[in-house]
């Protein structure tokens, strides 16, 4: 009999009849920090390319894509020799 009495009790509390909502704080809004106009830096500014450099860089490219163009001739040419050779030698047709 004293469960029930006392479950009844705590039901009927005013701690646990007020709602869990109210019992929260109020979060207040924050505001943005403050910023002022000496805290802005201007970017700098980007250092300029001569145009001979640009050239170069792009000369050195493609002087690199012609290495590898020379060195795949190079090598077909080579495997056709190869090829000659062994169906003079009869190895293969």
């Amino acid at each position: 009999m004293r469960v029930p009495l006392l479950l009844m009790l705590l039901a009927l509390s005013p701690w646990t009849l007020t709602s869990c909502a109210s019992s929260k704080k109020a979060i207040a809004p924050t505001e943005p920090p403050r910023i002022d106009c000496s805290s802005r830096v201007p970017a700098e500014p980007e250092p300029d390319i001569p145009v001979t450099t640009i050239w170069t860089q792009w000369a050195a490219y493609a002087r690199g894509w012609q290495g590898v163009a020379t060195a795949e001739v190079i090598k077909r040419a080579e495997t056709a020799d190869c090829l000659d050779r062994e169906r003079a030698a009869g190895r293969i047709r």
